[in-house]
């Protein structure tokens, strides 16, 4: 089904193939098919979310095919029932290339995109952008809760979140349950809000079980705290975090943890952290996070010779900036002649 109404949006079948066939705009007559609808989405408690006779469980794929919805409004911090844009995304489900702008969340468990995502579920080139996400016990910036194999990649969030009890800005909070992946994401923003001792994090407030984060990064203003921390808010034995990077500090945390979770080859910036030391990553100057040899054992390579056809994780426009994802890197540059990898790269994409 191509979707070109937010009343389409709304009913869609939880279990069909949909892609949106333009961009939808709440705040935009011209995106409904009954223009009433416009004032009960958008003030009291907002949109609904996506749903069909109160079942909020999308076993589909769902193809954003790269447009927005904008302006996405909720105001139902009352209930703790699925608010979100989808409930729960599950069961092989997938949700991809989509941008979600201007959105304004209040909830009880509030994020981005979905409330729950498992059973190997997949959230796949989704960017959260400019938004505002307030929960009453969590604000994930794509997702409240993560558990259950499921994997989210090559995305992004940026904007605000406040929660009382977890706050993440990819991720509120890994659920009890096992195996949920985080890869190829970065964020940006601030988190608000929560006490000293609520878990925040750049990427993850905090996990409960086995969880990955790989290849991320966080550019996020988190609050200092007992689990708060620029990447993830609490890392226990359960978890993996590798390859990740940050230029901001929670006080004295990048990565919080306890216990012995594997970490490995995470940096942040020593520079504009003022931080000597800090759990789970290694510090280095501004300059040596701006130098591709830093990064050798990661999968990159330099901006003047990336490929994005043959693309590495990360490419570094060395002496200008910090490491960027692949997917990052501008659509209207012209890919060079010649194509060239470190040899760590090339044994690491061998190793995948």
């Amino acid at each position: 089904m191509i979707i070109n109404y937010l009343e389409e949006l709304q009913s869609m079948t939880l279990n069909g193939t949909h892609e949106l066939g333009r961009d939808l705009d709440f705040q935009d007559n011209a995106c409904y098919q009954n223009v009433a609808n416009k004032t009960a989405w958008t003030t009291g408690t907002g949109f609904p979310g996506i749903r069909t006779s109160g079942d909020y469980t999308f076993l589909g794929n769902f193809d954003g095919k790269g447009f927005k919805i904008k302006n996405h409004y909720v105001n139902n911090s009352s209930s703790s029932g699925y608010t979100t844009l989808f409930g729960t995304i599950r069961g092989n489900a997938v949700v991809k290339n989509l941008i979600l702008e201007n959105s304004t969340i209040n909830a009880y468990y509030a994020a981005g995109l979905a409330e729950d995502l498992k059973d190997n579920a997949i959230i796949d080139n989704v960017h959260v952008i400019n938004a505002n996400i307030t929960g009453i016990s969590h604000a994930g910036g794509l997702i409240a809760g993560h558990e259950y194999y499921s994997i989210i990649r090559n995305c992004s969030f940026d904007g605000t979140l406040n929660a009382n009890t977890y706050s993440g800005g990819i991720v509120a909070n890994g659920w009890s349950y096992a195996g949920a992946l985080v890869s190829k994401c970065k964020t940006s923003g601030t988190i608000t809000g929560g006490t000293a001792n609520t878990y925040r994090g750049g990427i993850m407030g905090d996990q409960n079980d086995t969880v990955i984060i790989e290849d991320c990064y966080s550019e996020m203003t988190v609050p200092s705290g007992n689990n708060s921390a620029t990447i993830i808010g609490m890392a226990t034995n359960t978890t993996t975090i590798r390859r990740c990077w940050t230029n901001k500090a929670a006080g004295n945390y990048t990565i919080y943890q306890t216990g012995s979770p594997i970490i490995a080859n995470n940096f942040y910036d020593s520079t504009t952290t003022g931080l000597a030391s800090s759990q789970g990553a290694t510090a280095r100057t501004t300059v040596q996070m701006k130098t591709l040899n830093t990064f050798s054992t990661w999968d990159i390579e330099g901006k003047e010779v990336f490929n994005p056809a043959a693309a590495t994780n990360w490419f570094i426009d060395e002496t200008i900036d910090y490491p960027r994802l692949w997917w990052e890197y501008a659509k209207d540059e012209p890919p060079p002649e010649t194509k060239r990898r470190s040899s760590s790269a090339v044994a690491l994409l061998m190793m995948a």
